[in-house]
């Protein structure tokens, strides 16, 4: 599979933070490490997100990120409200009882409504996809391998989500 999944995360008062990967398979061209460093990475066999994929994510991403910001904000216990889409691994009863003892609230925006409800969607998707066809449009033009092709990839789209999530994008997101 040649499918990548980039997971965003933002705090309405900005910050972004590393987004995470989802790779295809588990042998990364070794010139990728490095550019991996700027994300937190992780694998299924088709590169799209799983069950499995997004309990991995929230045990090992999501919940660090959010305890990080909790001992900077001095607030171990502050309560979260975590808005995501409707797919679903998002329903997985484990994930959400999870969420909940570390005081994370899922709120899940119904299918077809992201576009509308989802401050993500609101300007820092729209912009990432903007940078990414500015980027590709180059990228399809010039002759090179798969592998090649792939590690530009990886590496545009980690450069257009951080130019997207530039303060005024984040800040224009949430004030929907």
């Amino acid at each position: 599979s040649k499918h990548i999944t980039l997971v965003g995360i933002c705090a309405a008062k900005g910050e972004p933070r590393k987004p995470a990967m989802i790779m295809p398979n588990k042998f990364l061209p070794e010139n990728l490490h490095d550019t991996l460093s700027r994300c937190y990475y992780t694998y299924s066999a088709s590169g799209w997100i799983t069950i499995e994929v997004w309990k991995h994510l929230v045990k090992n991403w999501l919940i660090p990120l959010i305890n990080e910001r909790r001992a900077r904000m001095k607030m171990p216990d502050a309560h979260v409200l975590l808005l995501a889409d409707a797919h679903d691994s998002r329903f997985d009863s484990a994930c959400c009882e999870l969420l909940a003892a570390n005081n994370i609230h899922l709120v899940i925006i119904p299918p077809s409504c992201t576009s509308i409800m989802q401050p993500l969607d609101q300007d820092i998707f729209r912009e990432l996809k903007r940078y990414m066809r500015k980027w590709l449009s180059v990228l399809r033009v010039e002759k090179r391998t798969e592998t090649e092709k792939r590690e530009i990839l990886v590496k545009y789209c980690l450069s257009a989500f951080q130019c997207a999530t530039a303060d005024i994008y984040v800040e224009r997101a949430w004030r929907v």
